[in-house]
């Protein structure tokens, strides 16, 4: 199903969005999902780190549909995808035929940490060039102001995914991108940076130009 979206009017869009954002709960620890992995292994399969279907669902849908609206709002023509036939979320496009492939990750149980999948890790073995493949990691857990929308490039998060991991990847399908973590087992080490501050990840808020799509409107 494809759900396009121009820069026009966006009442309906909204209502759908804040019913998606209200019904968004963060859990009372924030180790209920994610655990405690800063020394192990991440494992999608642990018990711990088992969402319901609903609330991955809302959180999933809250994420998109607030990455659209912010696009639209900034001139850009937007396509969501809804199916795994390409693979994204949001196909962002101008009329000079630039198109920006989105994947939008959206964490209403943790701040700054999202699950990816594996090929986020090497983008250059994707059929997709890695220029036109993009992350919008979208942190839904503060409450007393709008959530962070992080654009982020594919050879952005494949940097801080080996910056993490330290190249050394699992048979996991998914890996964690945690801004607010250093890599596994070097959490001790004092002059060891996070993950955020690896990357600069304060340099990609709300950057959608980096998509480099022309916006239509001026």
């Amino acid at each position: 199903m494809l759900i396009a979206l121009a820069p026009a009017g966006q009442d309906d869009f909204v209502v759908v969005l804040i019913v998606a954002l209200n019904h968004v709960a963060a859990p009372e620890s924030p180790n209920v999902y994610f655990g405690n992995f800063q020394n192990h292994e991440f494992d999608p399969s642990n018990s711990m780190l088992k969402v319901s279907n609903e609330k991955k669902n809302l959180s999933r849908l809250a994420g998109e549909f607030l990455v659209a609206s912010r696009l639209s709002q900034r001139g850009y023509m937007v396509a969501l995808q809804w199916g795994t036939t390409i693979g994204y979320d949001i196909l962002v496009f101008d009329k000079v035929g630039h198109v920006a492939f989105v994947e939008v990750k959206a964490s209403a149980s943790h701040p700054q940490r999202w699950l990816l999948q594996k090929k986020f890790a090497a983008p250059s073995e994707e059929a997709i060039s890695k220029e036109r493949q993009f992350v919008c990691c979208v942190d839904l857990t503060p409450r007393d102001r709008e959530p962070d929308v992080y654009v982020f490039p594919a050879s952005v998060v494949a940097n801080a995914l080996n910056y993490f991991y330290s190249g050394q990847f699992s048979r996991s399908p998914s890996f964690v991108l945690a801004l607010n973590m250093k890599p596994r087992h070097r959490t001790r080490e004092e002059n060891c940076q996070t993950v955020g501050d690896h990357i600069g990840c304060h340099n990609y808020l709300e950057r959608f130009e980096a998509l480099g799509i022309n916006s239509v409107v001026r």
